[in-house]
């Protein structure tokens, strides 16, 4: 199983597409709630342009959740906008809690001095001019 968390108006096949609001997915419910699934069944997740939506203890939250669900080995995969090169979209839209640059993924690895109850491998990191994606390795 695939989860597209966060997903608005843009689903995706193949993935099961989540949102707090209702554009017709197939699952409609708050992330922050917690993930509808039993531990170690998902294989990948993707959230494109979500997290920053959050505080950094609501997005620890929200990796712990998505780190409980998904498969040793599963790939976890965010896409945020690149504050350090793309100012007016990243700080122009009021609803953004949270900034990042290339230095921020690493914050919440498993090796990183902030401690977490979850388990991530930064496998890639990738940038842009306008966004920064990060794919993380489960570790159980």
């Amino acid at each position: 199983m695939k989860l597209n968390i966060g997903c608005g108006r843009k689903q995706l096949e193949d993935y099961i597409n989540i949102d707090k609001h209702d554009y017709g997915q197939h699952v409609v419910r708050d992330v922050l709630k917690g993930l509808p699934y039993p531990n170690n069944v998902i294989e990948e997740i993707r959230m494109h342009h979500l997290i920053e939506h959050f505080h950094y203890e609501e997005i620890c939250d929200i990796l712990g959740e998505c780190w409980r669900v998904c498969q040793p080995g599963g790939k976890i995969e965010v896409t945020v906008p690149h504050a350090g090169r793309a100012l007016h979209k990243a700080f122009q839209d009021p609803s953004h809690k949270t900034f990042f640059v290339p230095g921020t993924f690493p914050y919440f690895e498993m090796d990183h001095a902030y401690s977490h109850e979850f388990s991530l491998k930064l496998d890639s990191l990738m940038e842009n001019k306008t966004e920064i994606r990060a794919i993380y390795r489960v570790i159980k």
